[in-house]
């Protein structure tokens, strides 16, 4: 059994605060990061949102204590542009009217696949 449930820190004078949308903790150790992004077409990580994603992923493990696998993924209507900054999300769903599709999957070793 999984549960899922939104998270959010405030700034603490250090870091920036930080917001997930919704995590899905599963029983395997594992914790899914899931961002909601909406825009006009395909969203292109940069520099900044990946800054932005990393300190998510930081603040999120110091304030939970979990020392699970953690999963970025992009939940988006689009898809994603791959680019020097997009090997931070793991896979990013695209969402259609009638299905989900897995469109992109990122290893940690630069290869990626569908």
């Amino acid at each position: 059994m999984s549960e899922s449930f939104c998270w959010k820190i405030s700034e603490d004078g250090t870091y920036p605060g930080a917001q997930v949308d919704l995590i899905i903790s599963r029983k395997d150790n594992t914790e899914t990061l899931c961002e909601m992004i909406f825009t006009e077409g395909l969203f292109a990580i940069d520099k900044n949102y990946e800054a932005v994603s990393r300190n998510k992923i930081t603040r999120y493990m110091d304030f939970t204590k979990r020392r699970k696998s953690l999963q970025l993924v992009l939940i988006t209507a689009f898809g994603l542009s791959r680019n020097i900054y997009s090997n931070i999300v793991s896979k990013t769903l695209v969402l259609d009217d009638k299905e989900i599709h897995i469109l992109y999957k990122s290893s940690r070793n630069g290869n990626s696949g569908v």
